[in-house]
């Protein structure tokens, strides 16, 4: 299992992680997304599917499960909570099933107790709320640094990620081949 370790110090670093990010996603790519309430898993989603060209508002699917964008290319992106899913019947019923893997890049949040079903080629990003002092490896600056912090305060209509003056350490693991080999791809992109 690789793993990768960035910091990020506003919504647009995590605009700009997750840019990269998503020029190494397949349809076939599953995501696990961990952290606490409000580390920035929302915030991460809605940096992919700008990244993708979606123009569909990004929030958190709690209350319903599963939101679905659809990107330019004809993908579309799935995003589930399983926060409040109890058993593999409730997780059945929410289609991540019939979905994942298959029909376009499926983002899960709360998903850790359900990764054995879903196949042993995953990605995992655990996002944690860091003092400003944590050492890691700071997300790298590019040309477009500040196109990304302008898109993310224009697209910060429903979510606070990086605003309450924390960093947030992204941790990015690979579970099995594919996923490896793409996660040598994601650091070339940065």
């Amino acid at each position: 299992m690789e793993s990768l370790a960035f910091t990020s110090k506003s919504l647009g670093d995590t605009f700009a992680l997750a840019k990269a990010f998503s020029e190494v996603l397949g349809p076939e790519s599953i995501v696990f997304l961990s952290g606490e309430l409000g580390a920035g898993k929302t915030a991460f989603v809605q940096g992919i599917a700008r990244a993708l060209g979606s123009e569909n508002p990004v929030t958190s699917p709690t209350f319903n499960l599963m939101q679905e964008y659809d990107v330019p290319s004809g993908q579309t992106i799935f995003h589930f909570d399983l926060y409040r899913i109890e058993d593999e019947d409730e997780l059945g019923e929410t289609g991540l099933l019939d979905v994942a893997g298959i029909e376009g890049p499926t983002f899960i949040e709360w998903g850790e107790p359900f990764q054995s079903l879903l196949g042993e080629d995953f990605f995992e990003i655990k996002i944690e709320r860091v003092a400003e002092d944590a050492n890691a490896e700071a997300v790298p600056k590019d040309a477009n640094a500040e196109s990304n912090d302008a898109a993310a305060d224009k697209n910060n209509n429903s979510t606070v990620a990086n605003s309450d003056h924390f960093n947030r350490l992204f941790t990015f693991s690979a579970h099995g081949k594919e996923a490896e080999k793409l996660t040598r791809g994601f650091t070339c992109k940065l």
